[in-house]
């Protein structure tokens, strides 16, 4: 951003310290004017400290919000000059004894350049000549510094300059007063005889009644005149935003804030006068705020309006453009409407339009929902949308939320909406709707964010007005709301002004005021806005995927994780540990519960490369086990019980390149061929049941195939070798009469193998031999659909090869992606995207159900802890154990 706007303020405060050169000797107090009315015409921002040391120091030793700030180069100059300047003056009490008693007037104003002028005023406590006052500072300042004298309108000033920092200041010393001003226009103004003109701000009744309400024991005081302040903030709106950046001058008169510095908090609270005209006075009583339960729970804009009576709102009267067979809804609607909000979760500035919403609340929510729907059929929408148990329309207005809120709902005009907990959500596309559905009925609702709890602590429920910005996001966002010098500096500093969590303004009614807060947070640490319902933490990195174990104690399930120190963690349904095992080596293979007795007892089997383990829930190893593999497993084993009596088979390739068949006791089952392959085997084993038969499916690592009978011996003698994709799985075909088994190719041809071994090829288009496949009824139409995950891209096709949906993700995929059910056949595609270190889950249309709100950079495992049809996503990142829940 222009360097002269952001430091000009600044510069202009560095020479408060230079009045008080002499401040702290005086002991006699002459009277004086009040130091308002040396302020030229209105400032747009008044900051009034009665202790200017005190609040300095305070400001610059002890508080770790400013230490922050001070990160930031253009406020770390002013630091410095401060600092060096009062070393230079060798005062020994520093700068709490030189400034502490002091009265300080800082005064902003917009300029005819877009930039800031400032006027800084020092009540001084005796008759100070400007001769002796140019003296000390000669002697005292570093000789960068040229100090001079100059007339201005034939009065004698002070020139402070310097060229290197960029400082061009004037000093004016005018009825005990010491006036500081880079701006000659604003010099020249107390040049002349200054009086209480009734024309002067200060002496005006909105000035006086909120400068009557400030309080005595505030670290400084904050006046903003909403005229002026408009003109200062338009250099740094966005071309297409100036409309708004005026609105604010006729949105109130005058606010008062007491300033209060909290180590990790900026609080400041007052009153707001607003007039007739203005748009604050259009809000009587204030109202309850809609529940945080409605939004999101990575909710980046929050802008709230509550109303006691809609007919006297602006909005109101908008409506009565519309056709006249819309005006008695829109008169019974403005009778139960009690707010509305704008919100948006969008991450970037392309998503802003996609993932806007717009929430209305009602006294009759009933009559509210039907009127809606009168208003919808009258604007020609007659389909009815339903997804789950929510039903969706649309109505045909688009610039109807704006009108009767505001421009702020200017995103959201799409207006397919729907009703979740008796309030009505509007957003742009049915598939925005169902994604705020899926946060409300999984819980991922912003009340439940563990950062924005602690700060709405600060936060009052009864409210006009309120607006809330989540800082780091908003950085994401600027560039659709400000200016490109604006952007630029927020991005260069974005490190530092990412530790400021939230921002909130909220106003509301005390009988002709407005009370008013403003407050942000700040923190070195935020906490992860993931929803977890628990995270737990493991002694060293999380290996593999975790896995869900049934209790057979309690029927609720537990969980199986590893870490990279070889540790075995038995995890209880609250994220308690039950034990922890340290084994030789890790497993390769997945856990399997078994039953070794057949006494309804659960043990947990697994393989590593060295040993076939199975081990009990108290973590003690099972009879004769571990049992030495050998020669060393090259795969994973694959455990299957055919007739459902606990007569397992555990199918296990070893380092000869053969696969051996054993019991639960360890020894080989008899009538077993032992298959040989050419290479090396890593894959698991399938096992495919059609036509009331099995075919045991193996791979090596040179694609080559071979598939067999229980017994080991070849079932299907493939006729044309393909070369298998490393990470396509093996599906039984029920999309045509191709073939009985279905995989792809490593070049993403579909592949059909008959019974008879003919192989057919069908081609989706072009991938990597790296891409997955998976074969699935995705859109529950009763029909297997075609999903193809390669590199950054998923695609889903249907029988027809049209495709159903896309989506690109930030990084590649590297994990299989995995499908579950939320219930109902609501099937659900999970894809981890390890290097964002999320899981994205996508439903049967395509939507994501929950983004940016899951971690994981592991396989995740879904199921319910608690055995109760709540369901559970399990994770992992780095030590880190996470448990979500989904429904």
């Amino acid at each position: 951003m222009n360097k002269k706007y952001y430091i000009s303020i600044s510069l202009i405060v560095i020479v408060i310290l230079i009045g008080w050169i002499y401040f702290w000797a005086f002991n006699k107090k002459n009277k004086y004017q009040d130091p308002m009315v040396f302020f030229p015409d209105t400032p747009g921002v008044i900051l009034q400290t009665d202790h200017g040391g005190m609040f300095i120091n305070t400001l610059f030793y002890n508080n770790k919000l400013w230490n922050e700030l001070n990160q930031i180069p253009q406020v770390n100059n002013f630091q410095k000059i401060i600092i060096s300047i009062d070393s230079n003056l060798n005062q020994a009490t520093g700068l709490h004894n030189l400034l502490y008693n002091s009265p300080l007037f800082i005064g902003l104003y917009p300029s005819k350049d877009h930039h800031i002028s400032s006027l800084v005023l020092i009540q001084l406590q005796k008759k100070l000549k400007l001769e002796r006052l140019r003296k000390k500072l000669y002697d005292n300042l570093p000789r960068e510094y040229t100090i001079f004298y100059d007339k201005i309108d034939g009065y004698p000033v002070l020139k402070l300059i310097n060229e290197k920092k960029g400082i061009k200041l004037i000093l004016l010393i005018r009825d005990n007063n010491l006036i500081i001003s880079s701006s000659n226009t604003l010099i020249s103004y107390n040049i002349h005889p200054v009086s209480k003109s009734k024309n002067h701000f200060s002496t005006q009744n909105d000035f006086l009644t909120v400068s009557q309400t400030a309080g005595k024991n505030a670290d400084a005081k904050v006046y903003i005149n909403y005229n002026q302040f408009s003109k200062m903030i338009q250099p740094l709106i966005k071309a297409n935003f100036q409309k708004q950046a005026k609105w604010i001058s006729n949105f109130a008169r005058w606010t008062e804030l007491d300033l209060f510095f909290g180590d990790k908090k900026l609080l400041l609270s007052g009153y707001t006068i607003a007039k007739k005209n203005n748009y604050l006075d259009n809000f009587h009583n204030p109202g309850n705020i809609i529940p945080y339960n409605i939004f999101p729970f990575n909710t980046n804009i929050l802008i709230q309006q509550e109303y006691t009576d809609f007919k006297l709102h602006p909005g109101f009267l908008k409506t009565k453009h519309y056709s006249p067979k819309y005006q008695s809804d829109f008169i019974k609607l403005s009778k139960v409407i009690k707010g509305a909000a704008y919100i948006t979760n969008a991450h970037t500035v392309n998503s802003i339009n996609t993932q806007s919403y717009g929430v209305i609340s009602f006294s009759n929510p009933v009559a509210s929902a039907q009127l809606l729907k009168n208003i919808a059929l009258k604007s020609g929408e007659k389909i009815l949308y339903r997804y789950d148990n929510f039903y969706i329309r649309k109505i045909r207005l688009p610039h109807l939320l704006p009108d009767l809120f505001g421009n702020i709902f200017s995103n959201v005009k799409g207006n397919y909406y729907t009703i979740i907990n008796d309030v009505a959500v509007f957003a742009n596309s049915k598939r925005a709707l169902t994604q705020l559905i899926q946060f409300s009925v999984t819980g991922k609702t912003l009340d439940l964010n563990e950062n924005f709890k602690t700060f709405s602590i600060n936060l009052i429920n009864n409210i006009n007005l309120m607006a809330i910005i989540k800082v780091p996001e908003f950085i994401n966002l600027s560039p659709a709301f400000l200016s490109p010098s604006t952007v630029s500096f927020l991005n260069k500093n974005h490190n530092i002004i990412n530790k400021f969590g939230n921002i909130a303004i909220q106003y509301s009614r005390n009988n002709s005021l407005f009370y008013t807060t403003f407050s942000f947070n700040y923190s070195q640490k935020t906490k992860e806005e993931n929803l977890a319902l628990w995270k737990l933490q493991l002694e060293d990195q999380i290996i593999g995927k975790p896995f869900l174990v049934k209790n057979h104690h309690t029927g609720k399930n537990d969980i199986i994780v590893f870490d990279k120190g070889n540790r075995m963690y038995l995890i209880n349904y609250q994220g308690k540990i039950e034990w922890t095992k340290r084994l030789t080596d890790l497993p390769v293979s997945n856990i399997y519960s078994v039953d070794y007795y057949k006494n309804g007892k659960i043990q947990f089997l697994f393989n590593t490369n060295s040993n076939l383990m199975l081990i009990d829930r108290k973590g003690h190893f099972v009879a004769d086990y571990p049992i030495r593999i050998f020669p060393k497993a090259t795969n994973g084993l694959s455990l299957f019980d055919y007739n459902k009596r606990k007569n397992y088979r555990i199918l296990i390739a070893q380092a000869d390149k053969r696969v051996y068949n054993y019991t639960i006791k360890g020894s080989a089952v008899k009538g077993w061929k032992n298959p040989q392959m050419p290479d090396k085997i890593t894959s698991r084993i399938y096992r495919i049941i059609t036509n009331r038969k099995d075919y045991i499916i193996i791979t090596d690592d040179k694609n080559h195939i071979k598939i067999v009978d229980r017994r080991g011996r070849q079932r299907i003698v493939i006729k044309k070798p393909f070369k298998k994709a490393k990470n396509s799985g093996f599906f039984v075909n029920k999309t045509n009469n191709k073939g009985i088994i279905i995989t792809t190719d490593s070049k993403g041809q579909l592949v059909y193998i008959s019974s008879k071994g003919n192989v057919r090829f069908t081609n989706f288009g072009t991938f990597s031999p790296n891409h997955y496949f998976l074969y699935a009824d995705f859109n529950g139409n009763g029909s297997k659909d075609f999903i193809f995950i390669d590199k950054n891209k998923l695609q889903v096709f249907n029988r027809y090869k049209k495709k159903l949906f896309s989506y690109t993700f930030p990084d590649n995929i590297n994990i299989k992606p995995e499908f579950f059910n939320l219930g109902n056949n609501n099937k659900i595609l999970g894809v981890v995207v390890s290097g964002e270190k999320t899981i994205y889950l996508f439903s049967k249309n395509g939507n994501i159900l929950i983004s940016k709100g899951l971690t994981g950079s592991t396989p995740f495992t879904v199921g319910s802890l608690k055995n109760n049809g709540n369901i559970n996503l399990i994770s992992a990142s780095g030590n880190i154990l996470y448990n979500y829940r989904l429904k």
